[in-house]
Order: structure tokens, then sequence, then C-alpha cells
């Protein structure tokens, strides 16, 4: 099952798109996780590879992780962190380029079953090419 880290500066914003996303979620046995804060402070503003790091390694159990990040630092960290990971999961462990609340929304709802990372990553990422009207 394909887990599902979103990682923002804002711990309110992270969240809320967790909760927002949790919405299309089916009885899937998969993890939406939000991240943010900095050092043991998660009220603060910010992203610490370290903590994104550690979620990436509690929720990792060979079939994969999807990431999502807002801006900035948030991106730099997503990188450093899957940078520090060993060789063999850095393959399983994919920072997509979406927009954070349309991909986390396609990611959720088309997370299930058998649904492989690659599959995923493609479909979270065409929400990029979702017209808002």
């Amino acid at each position: 099952m394909v887990h599902i880290i979103i990682v923002s500066h804002s711990k309110k914003l992270a969240t809320a798109i967790v909760e927002f996303a949790l919405e299309m979620k089916d009885d899937s046995p998969f993890t939406v996780r939000a991240v943010s804060g900095i050092d043991s402070d998660e009220s603060a503003m910010g992203s610490d590879p370290i903590k994104i790091l550690e979620s990436i390694n509690e929720l990792f159990d060979g079939d994969g992780i999807l990431l999502l990040g807002d801006i900035g630092s948030s991106i730099m960290n997503i990188e450093i962190a899957i940078e520090m990971l060993p060789k063999a999961m850095q393959n399983k462990v994919k920072l997509v380029d979406a927009p954070l609340v349309e991909g986390a929304l396609a990611a959720v709802s088309f997370n299930s079953n058998g649904v492989s990372l690659e599959q995923l990553i493609l479909e979270t990422e065409g929400s990029r090419n979702i017209p808002k009207f």
C-alpha cells in the first residue's frame, strides 16, 4: 500500500489538507500524514528534513511513499530527506510535482489496493492539468 505524506510550512495547512483529502479515501489501509514545523516545535512555520525522514521511516512498508510539498524549502527538505534514505528505499519514495491541494485529493482518491507507486505518481501529477473553470 502506498502511503502519502503532505509537507507544509504550516501545520494548520497540512492538517487541513489531510482532513479534506481523507473525505475522498475509501477503506484501503493506507496512511495520509501531515508533516510540518521545525525541531520539536510543530507550531513554528517551516519544515524539517529530519521530521520528514522520520515519517518516511515510520510509514515505509516496501510498497512506496508519495510526498507532496507546498513551496520552496519544503520541497528542498523533502529532497534532502529522500537523499538520506538507503538507495534501495529511494526508488520507492517519491516527491511528486503537483499542486498541493489538487494533488492530495487525486492521490487519496486514486490510491487503493494494488495501485503501484508509478500509477499513483502519474495520476497525482495529472492533477496539474485540471482546469478550475
